[in-house]
This record gives structure tokens, C-alpha cells and sequence, in this order.
């Protein structure tokens, strides 16, 4: 287990709750450490025991991963139920709304918020710059560009 990636090693734990065949799983932020074809493997695994009857509980932050694999969702915020109803009657932006309680947050704004412009990369421009790093007998850091 020592040689796994985060990724692999969340995986053998599923593998392991699975071999008990719960009828409920409860996947809390399961995807907070995991690479994006970690995260469709998982998504993979989620829908299969859908598929053979377990109820999933999945807790995220992440509204892009309730539209892709949940039925219902319940928004809470602070302790306390916002609202529960049906994935496919809400959209990103109503979510977001009742999870930070922003009513003045719109749609577009929340796209723009999600998907920033890129910045034009000028040539010889310095993206990344470090000096000085290092740790005595642990870390030496040198960067030649």
C-alpha cells in the first residue's frame, strides 16, 4: 500500500467498503486528491453500484460532479438544509446561490467566475520565479532557465 498513489490507495478502500455489499455509501469530498482520470474511474465505480442498488451519499463542494453522477441533491449551508430536489430541475448557479446565500449571483456571472479569461503569454516573460530554496539535507532546489 506504501508504493500507492493517493488516488490508488482511496481506491482499495472502496474496494474493500464494496466487498461488504452496503446497501448505503456515504463518499465524503472523495475526490479532493485525486487526478481527473482518478476522479472518472470513481465516477466509473459510483455508477455501477448505482446500477446494483446502493444508495450513494456523495458530500462535495464541487457542483460540476453533482451534474455528473447525482440524482437528487440537498444544499446546506452553515449546519442547516437550504433545499433538496431533483439535479436535473437546478443549475450550477442556483446551487452556488444557496450554498454561500448570494441571491445577486446570475448565471453568466457564474460561468465567468468558473471559467477565467487565459492571459497571453508574452515572449522571455518570467511565469514562475524562485530563489532560494532549499532545506539543509532535505530539499535543493536550483532553476536554470
Amino acid at each position: 500500500m506504501e508504493n500507492l498513489s493517493t488516488g490508488d490507495r482511496q481506491m482499495v478502500e472502496i474496494a474493500r467498503a464494496i466487498r461488504e455489499e452496503p446497501r448505503v455509501i456515504i463518499f465524503d469530498e472523495p475526490t479532493s486528491s485525486l487526478t481527473g482520470q482518478e476522479k472518472q474511474r470513481l465516477f466509473g465505480i459510483i455508477r455501477l453500484l448505482k446500477a446494483h442498488g446502493s444508495m450513494i451519499i456523495y458530500i462535495t463542494h464541487f457542483t460540476d460532479e453533482v451534474f455528473e453522477i447525482c440524482d437528487r441533491i440537498t444544499v446546506m449551508r452553515n449546519g442547516q438544509t437550504v433545499s433538496t430536489g431533483l439535479v436535473a430541475e437546478s443549475s450550477p448557479a442556483e446551487i452556488v446561490r444557496q450554498m454561500i446565500g448570494d441571491s445577486t449571483l446570475t448565471e453568466a456571472a457564474w460561468h465567468r467566475a468558473r471559467e477565467p479569461e487565459p492571459k497571453a503569454v508574452q515572449p522571455n516573460q518570467i511565469l514562475v520565479q524562485a530563489n532560494g530554496i532549499g532545506r539543509s539535507g532535505v530539499l535543493q532546489v536550483r532553476f536554470d532557465l
